[in-house]
């Protein structure tokens, strides 16, 4: 009796700890508050590693509670670590008065329309990119819009409800996670991996990033193309997922080469036909395609094979050869996705293989923000590979960029985060994954 109610109270402590860690990040860390920012999220770290190690069959409804009154929580917590919500706003609020948002730039916005008096110039000092026209499709534009719709004088509550559908959309996915993982037969507990995530919990629901969206429609996606052999549903699933983020597309080569999944490969029509009205009235403003354009030749931020690449192209050249070097990584991920899906195309189950998919395209990207390992967080849970949980406690470390204000890249910390990334991941590959399958805390296979 003794033993179990310390066990009671260590998950209480722990919970609380994870729980107060991340609240007080969401609530009032500023990303210039770098130690603080470090300490708390390491603190939340620890208790989450923790909790995975003791959680049980009979605390499986607690922490799932306590899990989704964080999230309620920080709906009504304002970004401080990212300023992407302004964009999401303005975006809205270009639809709301009838303006494509992909036509123009925020700056161009400004000059053309000036009796409009929705766009504020506190709303418009706030934007990071005034220059550049938007790259969030289909999905994101339309929950922009409704927010302003709703709200169309007031940046709280539009972040509120955007916030609002994140949180629905996460409830819809964890559910279909559970689902997935009782239809594999593996321990439930699994689920935890993503949903206590520190990072995937500040990032979704503290800053608001849609990879939130993505994940839920994906998982929903691979639930009905796993359970129940339905294209058409999955595709539809998939096809929002890629509207939301449109780097899901990079699994879709799997399909192609495993023969006990040739009948899924209708899949990739009916993606085709379901995409086609989601991105119709963008591909209608060719202003995307420019945005990609700067994706992969202007923008750089964390990178790891890329800034060696970059160092020793500046050293010969003279200048930065992001123009040339960028769209090459580019074609040399889609390369290795396909691959990785031929050399994978005997493994019973397809989580492996995305996995280092999605590991390939973080490596040789310019560009890896926080949240874009929240994918690599889901994936674990699926293979029981440690080293993505260790790079969503790393990545943090990206956050010393913005200590004193202005942006300006601390590489040794750059240095530290992947070289300890490569070289768990390097084990994992050569000797096993440190956490599957019984080693999976005391999650089981």
């Amino acid at each position: 009796m003794n033993v179990i109610r310390k066990g009671r109270s260590l998950l209480f402590i722990l919970l609380l700890i994870w729980a107060g860690s991340l609240l007080f990040i969401g609530f009032q860390i500023e990303r210039t508050q770098t130690v603080l920012l470090f300490s708390l999220f390491g603190i939340g770290f620890l208790a989450y590693a923790t909790l995975l190690k003791i959680s049980g069959t009979s605390s499986f409804k607690t922490i799932l509670a306590v899990a989704i009154l964080v999230r309620l929580a920080l709906l009504f917590a304002f970004p401080k670590l990212s300023d992407d919500i302004y964009r999401f706003i303005w975006d809205g609020q270009c639809w709301y008065y009838g303006i494509h948002a992909f036509s123009y730039t925020p700056a161009e916005v400004i000059k053309l329309y000036p009796q409009l008096s929705g766009f504020s110039p506190d709303l418009y000092k706030h934007l990071n990119s005034t220059g550049h026209y938007t790259i969030y499709p289909a999905v994101c534009q339309l929950i922009f819009y409704i927010s302003v719709l709703i709200c169309p004088d007031g940046i709280i509550g539009s972040t509120i409800l955007i916030k609002l559908f994140l949180l629905i959309i996460d409830f819809v996915g964890v559910y279909y996670l559970i689902k997935l993982l009782d239809y594999h037969q593996w321990n439930r507990n699994r689920v935890f991996i993503y949903v206590l995530n520190p990072l995937v919990v500040i990032e979704i629901f503290g800053n608001v990033h849609f990879e939130g969206a993505m994940i839920a429609f994906f998982i929903i996606a691979l639930y009905y193309l796993h359970t129940r052999s339905k294209q058409m549903s999955s595709a539809i699933y998939w096809s929002l997922g890629i509207a939301s983020k449109m780097v899901t597309a990079i699994f879709l080569p799997i399909w192609l080469f495993r023969e006990e999944d040739k009948k899924n490969r209708s899949l990739y029509l009916w993606i085709m036909l379901f995409n086609i009205p989601l991105w119709y009235f963008i591909l209608l403003c060719p202003n995307i395609f420019d945005s990609i354009d700067l994706y992969f030749q202007n923008f750089e931020f964390n990178a790891s094979v890329y800034y060696v690449v970059r160092w020793v192209g500046t050293a010969i050249k003279g200048y930065n050869p992001i123009h040339t070097v960028g769209p090459i990584l580019g074609i040399i991920t889609l390369i290795l996705c396909l691959v990785i899906a031929y050399l994978k195309r005997k493994d019973k189950l397809p989580y492996l293989a995305m996995l280092l998919m999605f590991t390939s395209y973080l490596f040789l990207a310019t560009t890896v923000h926080p949240w874009y390992v929240i994918t690599l967080v889901l994936l674990s849970s699926f293979t029981g590979y440690l080293y993505p949980l260790v790079w969503s406690g790393l990545i943090i470390l990206s956050y010393a960029n913005y200590k004193v204000g202005a942006y300006h890249e601390e590489l040794v910390l750059v240095g530290i985060e992947y070289s300890i990334v490569l070289f768990t991941m390097l084990y994992e590959i050569i000797k096993r994954p440190i956490l599957s399958p019984t080693r999976l805390f005391q999650i089981r296979q």
